[in-house]
């Protein structure tokens, strides 16, 4: 388990991913209790921009993703992203507001997607999905 740089994380959020070291100049991580859970030995993660501005909030990446994600961006309290296993993923997630969640299931893939759940609400992608680009 590492944290980032900081002067950008409150002691009490939990980075979980021990080689990425080399993303904390493009993340931003402001709050309380907020979770990143990656194991980057089972994850291929070729771009991921990280910003969360809030509490509660948590990113639970499973295993054997490869991901270029451009920006995943939570602002807010209590939200939840999680991206299930073997996914391929690039584009943009965003989360705003309060209690909202991006579940995407198992074996999905998207190519230049925007994701984004705001007011209250959420999105669940089911396994083995696939979107087609600038969707």
């Amino acid at each position: 388990m590492i944290s980032l740089d900081k002067n950008e994380v409150n002691k009490s959020n939990i980075f979980q991913a021990k080689n990425l070291e080399f993303y904390k100049h493009r993340n931003v991580i402001k709050g309380k209790n907020n979770t990143v859970n990656i194991n980057p030995d089972k994850v291929n993660i070729k771009k991921m921009n990280l910003k969360i501005i809030g509490s509660n909030n948590q990113i639970i990446i499973k295993d054997n993703c490869k991901l270029n994600i451009e920006s995943i961006h939570l602002v807010g309290d209590n939200h939840i992203l999680e991206i299930g296993s073997e996914c391929r993923l690039t584009g943009k997630i965003a989360i705003k507001g309060e209690k909202n969640f991006i579940k995407i299931g198992n074996k999905t893939s998207f190519q230049t997607a925007y994701l984004l759940a705001d007011e209250s609400k959420s999105i669940t992608i089911g396994e083995d999905c696939m979107f087609s680009s600038e969707v």
